[in-house]
């Protein structure tokens, strides 16, 4: 039996996908594939895109973490998304039309990222990040009515049919999910690091 790995943890995390362990990638798919999917169909990339961009940024890292003089110098959520950001932008302007990205040259692209970091269109960037991966975290009933009412702009009577539920409890739901979103915002230690 191979060795078990407690993936929550960079370091074992980082072995895991050195040595190619099948959960390790699940894991990093699970965790980090949202924000590159987000970010792609965003900037006018299909599905497909999108998986073939994590895809890039995912064989990127796992190079990287195989040469000893590779330090990780931030998240691996922001690393991931640079490297696809960058993957992506050559994408666009056609660089990679015909032929692989060399996964190097992007890493070297971005050796630390604290210029990424700090500047504030990145800021913004991880505001969003920060908030899409708190969205997942609370219930199911609340993501689906936020976002019917938010993003699909579907009107609340039309969401308590769809949901089963009396257009004054749904109503009540919203505002219950709106604040414990809100909320879970405000105190996660990345958004406060954020506003500073």
């Amino acid at each position: 039996m191979g060795k078990t790995f407690d993936l929550t943890r960079e370091p074992e995390l980082f072995e895991a996908l050195r040595t190619e362990t099948p959960a390790a990638f699940e894991h990093v798919y699970r965790q980090y594939y949202r924000m590159t999917a987000a970010y792609v169909t965003q900037h006018g990339g299909s599905g497909d895109d999108a998986q073939d961009v994590f895809q890039e940024a995912l064989v990127a890292l796992v190079k990287n973490l195989r040469r000893p003089d590779f330090a990780l110098q931030a998240k691996l959520s922001t690393y991931l998304y640079a490297v696809a950001r960058k993957i992506w932008l050559y994408r666009r302007r056609g660089q990679t039309a015909n032929t692989p990205i060399e996964n190097q040259t992007i890493a070297q692209q971005i050796p630390d990222l604290t210029d990424d970091v700090l500047s504030e269109k990145t800021t913004h960037e991880q505001k969003h990040l920060l908030m899409a991966r708190i969205f997942e975290q609370i219930g199911a009933d609340c993501r689906e009515l936020l976002r019917r009412y938010y993003y699909e702009d579907t009107a609340l009577k039309d969401i308590a049919q769809i949901m089963g539920f009396t257009e004054a409890f749904v109503r009540v739901k919203k505002n219950r999910c709106m604040n414990d979103f809100r909320a879970r915002v405000a105190a996660d230690p990345d958004f406060q690091t954020l506003q500073n």
